[in-house]
């Protein structure tokens, strides 16, 4: 409903005589640049920073990675395609969906250019959408955007008390703990999770866009140390919180205490946290054998084959399969479904890119 509601208001926008199409909002936005700023330079390959487009490239997926209840929803596929063809495409779709609301954004900002309004980053969408729907489409709106806050919130909140309370608690606080306590244990943390968010939703009124931006850079630094569970047999628990605590320590220090380029705040820290994964680990000791092998079965057995958890890694994962194994690292081969899926899901990205510059044509980069 909200992808529908999305695209309703794109040529409720288009039409407003302050933009006049995407002829006008183009206009507008680039003949901004005499008195403020060209908005439409942040397209122009000329200015645009590929580094930054690389980087953020190895930053998404780390913080997938980050978020706790992603694993139980890649899992939660009848099959393993069903899982992955899921998964993947559902990011695609919101990769899409992105280019009608990057559209619908700029229409709103030649608007509120055109109408000499002040620029709110964090009201541009609720008010955009106040404008440009019916009352009833509004409600109709914020009853969904409500809903994906909650469906998101709820499965966060469980995953998140569910990790402490079985291990933390269980493990460091009460290991004879029954049933019953991890429960009452998981709910009083579903509780504080709650409390913690409200505290940060409210700290974060003076700027959302730049909360967001930074929350999503936090997530990649702690995927750090997950990406290297699962590419390095010798990373273990130390390892994980050294590469955390200084990933995130260069974070600060190079967002908030210096002022440097985007590609430093977001390249330098992930360096930090694969180096402080790798010290910590090698100076201390290696996780059991046993227990990395349990691990990689869980991982390389595909969903609805568990029956091959009870054989050994060898079997599951044999030596024609591993990829580069050097330095304890355990690479797969990626399979012929893999690399196809890769091929299609970038050629998606692709087009959405090509689609976005066909929208911003070159010549109002430079109208002359």
């Amino acid at each position: 409903m909200i992808i529908a509601l999305s695209i309703i208001a794109i040529p409720a926008a288009l039409h407003l005589k302050e933009v006049a199409g995407l002829a006008g909002m183009r206009a507008t936005l680039a003949a901004a640049e005499t008195t403020q700023f060209n908005y439409l330079s942040l397209f122009d390959p000329k200015v645009f920073s590929l580094w930054t487009v690389v980087l953020l490239s190895v930053n998404a997926p780390l913080s997938a990675l980050a978020f706790p209840h992603l694993i139980p929803v890649c899992g939660a596929g009848r099959t393993e395609w069903e899982g992955r063809v899921g998964f993947a495409y559902g990011n695609m779709l919101k990769r899409i969906c992105t280019i009608g609301w990057c559209i619908l954004g700029l229409c709103w900002l030649a608007y509120l250019l055109s109408t000499d309004s002040a620029i709110h980053p964090d009201a541009a969408f609720g008010d955009s959408i106040r404008m440009l729907l019916s009352p009833l489409l509004q409600g109709v709106m914020l009853a969904c955007v409500l809903a994906t806050a909650m469906s998101s919130g709820d499965a966060f909140q469980i995953t998140v008390a569910g990790l402490f309370s079985e291990n933390i608690y269980r493990v460091y606080l009460n290991p004879q703990a029954d049933e019953q306590q991890l429960v009452r244990v998981t709910r009083i943390a579903g509780i504080a999770i709650v409390a913690v968010s409200l505290l940060v939703a409210i700290l974060m009124r003076s700027s959302v866009v730049k909360t967001i931006l930074d929350y999503f850079n936090i997530l990649s630094l702690v995927g750090i140390s997950t990406a290297m569970g699962i590419l390095w047999r010798r990373m273990n628990t130390v390892g994980m919180f050294c590469s955390t605590i200084s990933a995130v320590a260069v974070f600060v220090l190079t967002r908030y205490v210096g002022d440097y380029p985007r590609e430093v705040t977001i390249g330098v820290p992930i360096l930090a946290g694969v180096t402080g994964g790798v010290i910590g680990s090698l100076l201390t000791r290696p996780p059991s054998t046993e227990m990395v092998d349990k691990f990689f079965k869980k991982i390389y057995v595909p969903i609805g084959q568990e029956e091959k958890l009870d054989l050994s890694l060898d079997e599951v994962v044999p030596q024609p399969r591993r990829w580069l194994t050097a330095g304890g690292l355990f690479i797969v081969k990626p399979s012929r479904q893999s690399w196809i899926g890769f091929l299609v899901t970038s050629a998606i990205c692709v087009a959405c890119v090509a689609v976005m510059l066909a929208l911003l044509s070159h010549r109002v980069w430079n109208p002359t």
